[in-house]
């Protein structure tokens, strides 16, 4: 009994227990970093994918008043649907700005500016839409500093701090 009670008050045995002890902590923390990081990733994912698509939508729009420009006669077949697939792509766009407005929480320092660009983006082409008169300069100086937002909130959000 002696040499079992000196076994376990060993240096080698407290060591061995310390160790494992210490490595199953690790393992522990790990696992939790890697959920977390997990989820993080598929939510950055996500907003970069939420922002293709808004993209792929303002141009689209700027295609659709650009054609419109073009077509003088109102009543002609292709104004009549420019104007319907405008109206179904702006709504879209609209639900893309507000899906990107709720994906930014996660990007404190550069969520604001995103969310600022997005609204900004959809009121220039509103007004543009509302006045008939297609001049995308500002517009695209807006997709440019967007983009630029977008992707520094995507690089945030890819940032573990906890």
């Amino acid at each position: 009994m002696d040499k079992i009670i000196a076994l376990i008050f060993s240096p080698a045995f407290l060591i061995f227990i310390f160790g494992v002890l210490l490595l199953w902590r690790t393992e522990g923390i790990k696992t939790q970093i890697e959920r977390q990081s997990h989820f993080v990733k598929k939510w950055a994912d996500r907003f970069f994918d939420t922002c293709h698509e808004f993209m792929n939508g303002i141009e689209h729009i700027m295609a659709l008043l650009n054609q419109l420009k073009l077509l003088d006669n109102p009543n002609d077949e292709r104004v009549v649907r420019y104007k319907q697939e405008y109206s179904d792509c702006f709504q879209i766009v609209t639900e893309l700005e507000l899906k990107i407005r709720r994906m930014v929480s996660f990007a404190p320092r550069y969520g604001e500016t995103v969310k600022k660009k997005a609204f900004d983006i959809l009121a220039m082409l509103s007004n543009i839409s509302r006045q008939g008169q297609v001049n995308f300069d500002k517009l695209f100086v807006l997709v440019v500093e967007f983009n630029a937002a977008a992707k520094s909130a995507h690089n945030e959000m890819l940032t573990i701090k906890e």
